[in-house]
């Protein structure tokens, strides 16, 4: 069934109008036909099933079939990352929020190569992974700040792993948590001692050194899947 993303999701019987760039989705991309099924999610957590009843103004026109519900919650993911050239942050967005990531920290790293954010780019990407994968819920993509303004707004709550090659190995925290990894050159000395003072436990993730985005997807593979 094809999943699409809408602000407001209708009860059963009810009908309403999908905003213009879900539609033209619905209408002009998959040229779906009336009376298909659709499910919508409002990137909250919720979903449901609706059908497609029409079309105005090139708008589609919907009729909720099931109530909106809740997925299972899944475990809060923090990804706070050096900010990396852009095909790699992309690829990081992409890949983290298939795996669950459900909140994302860029920060400009001593050794960050990238200095700019694409907000309207990565919500973009993020949603269109979350509709690939089945997620309801979206990652909440913060703004680009300093490595210190990032730790300091962290939930206290969280585990806290930065991953840094050679360290020794320890007991694995679990979720909800927070992995620190660095951009292309990673992390600075000064930079992991300031993550030190703020509660990060230093891990490695194996013999090689890995790129940020293969790093990403093997630390959320390691501590949290």
């Amino acid at each position: 069934m094809r999943r699409f993303p809408a602000e407001v999701l209708p009860e059963p019987g009810q009908e309403l109008h999908l905003d213009p760039q879900t539609s033209h989705h619905v209408l002009r991309v998959t040229l779906l036909p009336r009376g298909s099924h659709l499910e919508l999610f409002n990137g909250s957590g919720l979903s449901c099933q609706v059908e497609l009843v029409g079309a105005k103004e090139n708008l589609a026109r919907v009729r909720g079939l099931t109530a909106p519900s809740a997925n299972a919650p899944v475990p809060e993911i923090h990804i706070v990352l050096g900010l990396p050239r852009k095909p790699a942050v992309e690829r990081v967005l992409r890949m983290a929020t298939e795996l669950g990531m459900t909140h994302f920290w860029p920060f400009v790293a001593q050794r960050s190569v990238a200095k700019g954010a694409h907000p309207e780019r990565w919500g973009k990407l993020t949603e269109q992974a979350a509709r690939q994968s089945g997620r309801s819920d979206l990652p909440r993509v913060q703004s680009v700040a300093s490595l210190k303004e990032q730790l300091e707004s962290l939930p206290s709550y969280l585990s806290r792993v930065v991953l840094t090659p050679g360290a020794a190995k320890g007991p694995d925290p679990t979720a909800p948590i927070a992995l620190l990894i660095g951009p292309e050159g990673g992390l600075t000395p000064a930079e992991v001692d300031l993550a030190g003072r703020h509660g990060f436990q230093p891990r490695p993730l194996g013999a090689t050194v890995l790129r940020s985005d293969t790093a990403v997807v093997a630390a959320i593979a390691r501590f949290v899947l």
